[in-house]
């Protein structure tokens, strides 16, 4: 009788450099497309070629939790094939040492708008990573989301000694540029971005809340405690395909906007506060970085995101930030 065989042992799997820059750049997004990864990441290759690479993560199927990346159709209403995004696998904080546990269930059980929100703040995270290739004049000093963010708080927050949890005032993200010379390279200023991308789900009252809360927070010492900065500017975008009601919705919310400051007697905060409404598969253009598309609550004037004042044509050379 031949003695039973051994188990066959199984080969680590080990990821190679590329592979590691996708898991790097999904555990700091959260979910990521397929373009939203070749436009960070590997902007010289192929779309083919990074299809082979998440297949190979992901088992080449939907719904596959037990794979180093998690792959799934987005929510659509539209017939025919689906686009796909990702996120981390169960397997992925095993092959990268990571602590903690990945479920990607998770993903599947979210809403359809939880979902383009998440997907749509994403979208507008790498394109600020595209940027810094095109624009050498802007570096990123630093960058947290707001599933760190506030994890970040909850912690904080923890030791009440019994007292009702704070209200958490969480920004979908919190962006600190680095302004240089274009010329020399030569550090000119900061400037911090506040960031709420706009999912329009929020009606007049509970967003003029959103608003409030922000001012409340920003003008306390909780965040120039939390962030190292007592500057902020307060971006808010709208993003929908090119058939969604974009513009109205960017009306509405300046004007909600205009009247919280203007009952809180803060008039100064209108140039705090800038708006913009982008269409979702043009992101990569970078015209919310490049051109002046954003407008403050009460003054129409078309203005740079990263700019001084609305009169510069170009990417600017500084900023001003708002202090509480």
């Amino acid at each position: 009788m031949r003695p039973p065989l051994d188990d066959p042992v199984q080969k680590p799997f080990i990821l190679n450099d590329k592979e590691e820059r996708i898991l790097d750049l999904l555990r700091d997004v959260g979910c990521a497309t397929e373009e939203d990864i070749r436009h960070v990441l590997f902007r010289d290759k192929s779309a083919a070629y990074i299809r082979s690479i998440l297949a190979k993560l992901s088992g080449g199927r939907d719904f596959a939790e037990a794979e180093v990346l998690y792959r799934f159709p987005v929510p659509s209403t539209a017939k025919g094939t689906k686009q796909r995004a990702y996120a981390l696998g169960a397997k992925a904080g095993e092959v990268k040492a990571w602590e903690g546990f990945y479920r990607p269930s998770k993903a599947r059980n979210l809403s359809f708008n939880v979902m383009a929100h998440n997907l749509r703040l994403t979208r507008f995270i790498c394109s600020v990573h595209a940027m810094f290739d095109v624009h050498p004049q802007v570096r990123l000093a630093d960058i947290r989301m707001c599933y760190d963010i506030a994890r970040e708080l909850r912690k904080l927050a923890a030791p009440n000694d019994g007292l009702p949890a704070p209200v958490l005032v969480v920004p979908d993200a919190w962006i600190h540029f680095e302004l240089l010379d274009a010329k020399t390279g030569a550090h000119q200023s900061y400037l911090p971005i506040w960031l709420e991308v706009d999912n329009n789900t929020m009606y007049r009252l509970r967003f003029q809340q959103h608003v409030a809360d922000r001012i409340d927070y920003i003008r306390s010492e909780q965040y120039a405690n939390f962030y190292g900065e007592a500057a902020v500017r307060i971006a808010y975008a709208t993003i929908g395909s090119r058939d969604e009601p974009r513009h109205s919705r960017l009306f509405a919310m300046r004007s909600w906007t205009e009247e919280v400051i203007k009952d809180l007697e803060l008039a100064d905060w209108n140039n705090v506060f800038y708006f913009t409404s982008l269409v979702y598969e043009d992101l990569y253009h970078l015209r919310h970085f490049t051109e002046a598309v954003w407008q403050t609550p009460a003054d129409d004037t078309k203005r740079h995101l990263l700019g001084k004042n609305p009169a510069q044509s170009s990417l600017p050379e500084g900023s001003e930030g708002a202090t509480s």
